[in-house]
């Protein structure tokens, strides 16, 4: 990836630049955000990435031939993509890609850096950006550089200034995603702010933050993932930092503790995670959250009450005890999970790369560890925190049949954990409402949103399909895919799949209903119409599978045959359907 500027030099994380491939810009036909993550995973950055084919201040292109065409990637690593090296494109559909790096700051949420991209220390001013991208001035003022400044943990701003030319070289590379901020205050909730903006980069703003001062409340509780394979995770490490949530408030209360969250989350059967609001806040809160999706957040925290329930009976099919133990699979506190949950599947406590790795093989090991009808789906990716702490124990493995002694693998690698294997095994489908779905589906895509019914963040597959059956509208269960921050899960009222890398569907069987609920007849029947004249002359409404007959081309042989059907002996004249007794 190089600079759009006359240079034409490399540049790194954090930074939009024009793709080449062996010397040759890189055409758009077909590329999407797996071949962005794809590509961006191949040059040895591991963070979120984006691309675009569209910017008008690009003009080198043409001093490039076109290198690459038709990227297609079925997931997010180099070895899953096919591509072509001639090409019937011309320089506007030329892909700019913007890659990340983890052992930086994320691009999501507010940045200050420099010119070479780099987060600044608080005190020094440096480039303000907002999800990768700068933020214009339009409306920008001293309560703005407090909000935001607090906003990433800061005491306040310290001076804020903006450049008639470009103060950076790069400046010019990156989008602008912020304008027209308007903070009442100095706390972030107070602001609005659009998306949208009618700017450009000399009016980029430019920040620097007052150092955080020292506080007497609390130490925050630690960030570190809880190996699965020392100990359980304790309630501290239940609170992910810099995540809050989108959804029901159930209780608020003033912040004493997060042992004190956590048993008044526990008091309530509705409650399903913790969110606890920012250090810098004069009263902090503790918001006890039932059906939510969770965001990214500077300095909020939040807790999943699967974390910290100890004394919940849970909700999936544990692995048989007889099942061999090489084997296992993981959510991301390090629990292990069963039949119908995803999981990391590890090998020996290490992870599993996807080199080579296809649904045969996923069938074979969760035959391997007890469960016999094999896989319901698996992806790869790198989703828990965990994953960095252990080691890559298996790759490049390949079954020739149904048993583990039919695979070959590799106990070296030349992988990293962006291809750890995730993986579901298929339950025995002993709960009547996933029953009644066919198994998920591998890149079955995604529906219009007109189709959505609702969403929420995935729990299980298992629990996906369970809460489209409390929905008697819902036709599917959807899961997005794995590559997404925060897996979401899907109900929707339509059966109209279309292909699409990652995501998973299951269909709810038409047939199929709760137990509450009476049962569909299906077939030919006959109701009353509840209009006076028809009922009184005996006329009935004729259905088939619950739904009416048009009369277009039916005639007398026709009433005559359905009537029989239903096991009458004949009909009335015409069209008009006569209730005549079968004796």
């Amino acid at each position: 990836v190089v600079s759009t500027q006359s240079t034409g030099e490399e540049v790194g994380a954090g930074v939009t630049g024009l793709l080449l491939y062996n010397g040759g810009t890189v055409c758009d036909d077909n590329f999407d955000d797996l071949a962005a993550a794809a590509i961006c995973n191949e040059m040895g950055y591991t963070g979120p990435s984006r691309w675009t084919n569209d910017d008008g201040s690009y003009s080198r292109n043409n001093n490039y031939e076109t290198g690459m065409d038709e990227v297609q990637c079925r997931n997010g690593t180099w070895s899953s993509c096919d591509f072509q090296l001639y090409h019937d494109c011309d320089h506007s559909e030329d892909v700019y890609l913007f890659c990340s790096d983890n052992e930086g700051a994320e691009s999501e949420g507010f940045r200050i850096v420099d010119e070479r991209g780099n987060d600044v220390e608080a005190g020094q001013k440096g480039l303000l950006l907002y999800n990768g991208g700068t933020v214009c001035d339009d409306s920008f003022d001293s309560n703005s550089a407090d909000a935001i400044c607090r906003e990433m943990g800061h005491s306040g701003g310290e001076g804020w200034t903006t450049e008639s030319s470009n103060y950076y070289e790069n400046q010019v590379n990156y989008d602008i995603t912020l304008d027209d901020v308007n903070c009442a205050s100095g706390n972030w909730s107070s602001c609005t702010f659009s998306e949208t903006h009618n700017c450009y980069h000399g009016e980029d703003v430019f920040l620097s933050c007052q150092p955080t001062t020292v506080r007497t409340t609390p130490p925050r509780p630690s960030t570190t993932t809880p190996n699965p394979f020392t100990e359980p995770p304790d309630i501290d490490s239940c609170f992910r930092q810099n995540t809050r949530t989108s959804g029901a408030v159930i209780e608020e209360v003033t912040y004493a503790g997060n042992q004190h969250c956590v048993d008044l989350c526990l008091s309530h059967d509705s409650c399903e995670g913790i969110s606890i609001s920012p250090t810098y806040w004069a009263v902090r809160g503790c918001y006890i959250i039932g059906e939510h999706t969770t965001l990214s957040a500077s300095s909020w925290q939040y807790a999943d009450r699967s974390c910290f329930e100890n004394d919940k009976e849970p909700a999936t099919t544990e692995a048989p005890t007889e099942a061999p133990q090489q084997f296992r699979l993981f959510d991301r506190f390090g629990n292990e999970v069963g039949a119908g949950v995803e999981g990391l599947l590890t090998y020996n406590n290490g992870t599993v790369c996807d080199d080579s790795f296809g649904d045969s093989e996923a069938d074979v090991i969760c035959r391997e560890m007890g469960y016999t009808r094999g896989a319901a789906a698996w992806t790869s990716g790198q989703q828990y925190d965990l994953q960095n702490d252990l080691d890559i124990k298996l790759d490049d493995v390949s079954c020739q049949g149904e048993g583990w002694s039919s695979c070959t693998f590799n106990a070296d690698h030349n992988c990293g954990h962006r291809e750890d294997v995730f993986l579901t095994c298929s339950s025995e489908d002993t709960n009547a409402q996933t029953a009644c779905y066919t198994e998920y589906r591998a890149n079955t895509g995604m529906f219009p949103d007109s189709a959505i019914i609702r969403q929420r963040t995935l729990q299980s597959y298992d629990a996906c399909k369970e809460w489209c059956s409390e929905h008697d509208n819902c036709l599917a269960a959807v899961v997005s895919p794995a590559h997404w921050a925060h897996r979401e899960c899907f109900i929707v009222r339509t059966h109209n799949v279309t292909s699409r890398p990652g995501w998973y569907a299951a269909i709810r069987n038409a047939a199929c209903s709760d137990e509450d609920e009476e049962e569909t007849e299906y077939g030919f029947s006959l109701v009353d119409t509840g209009l006076g004249y028809e009922q009184l002359m005996g006329y009935k409404l004729l259905l088939f599978n619950g739904g009416t007959v048009c009369d277009d081309s039916f005639d007398e042989n026709a009433a005559m045959a359905i009537c029989r059907e239903m096991g009458f002996f004949g009909c009335g004249v015409g069209v008009r359907i006569l209730l005549v007794s079968a004796g």
